[in-house]
């Protein structure tokens, strides 16, 4: 009786462990086949030797220098150009959920212009990706109760927008001459 058991569980683990690849049509061990997800533990439906070989076709199939093209974007982005300013506006609409769900609204010339505009008000604020986060610009609501809206937004810098809170833009202004007039 003790026999049969272990025979019918190690059975049982065995085919766990042993999968079908869709691609090759081979039984493989689940050391054999291509990881979807580490921590979930879950497998591709093809093995790792099918995995590389349709990776080899694919590029093929779309040649292209793919570390030519990231220098190229690369060293565009570690300029504030305009086109740094477009990327970094056009990254900052596309964020998902409910609360950004307004800022696919607002068009991205306007956007741009803001940036832009803030930039001339803040010199040291920068699109570029290797600049310090508080050299970034961020994009505030003036009324946090309204939704995104090209009246309602303002472009300031990040550690600016991060103290403000929900201070309203006339009590940063009486924070500020009360601080001038300290000195």
């Amino acid at each position: 009786m003790y026999i049969l058991l272990e025979v019918y569980v190690l059975s049982i683990l065995e085919s766990k462990y042993i999968m079908n690849c869709s691609r090759c049509q081979e039984e493989k061990t689940q050391d054999e086949m291509s990881v979807r997800s580490r921590s979930k533990k879950t497998y591709k439906k093809y093995c790792k030797k099918c995995a590389a070989l349709m990776t080899k076709e694919y590029i093929k199939r779309n040649p292209r220098d793919t570390k030519k093209d990231y220098q190229v974007l690369k060293s565009k982005l570690q300029e504030n150009t305009d086109y740094t300013i477009r990327y970094w506006c056009s990254s900052w609409k596309q964020r998902k959920g409910d609360r950004f769900a307004g800022r696919k609204e607002i068009p991205l010339d306007t956007l741009v212009y803001m940036v832009k505009d803030a930039m001339v008000k803040f010199p040291y604020l920068s699109c570029c990706q290797n600049k310090p986060l508080w050299q970034t610009p961020s994009v505030d609501r003036i009324d946090s109760s309204k939704p995104y809206s090209v009246d309602n937004i303002i472009v300031i810098p990040l550690w600016l927008n991060s103290a403000k809170l929900d201070m309203s833009l006339d009590k940063i202004h009486e924070l500020m001459k009360d601080y001038i007039h300290s000195f």
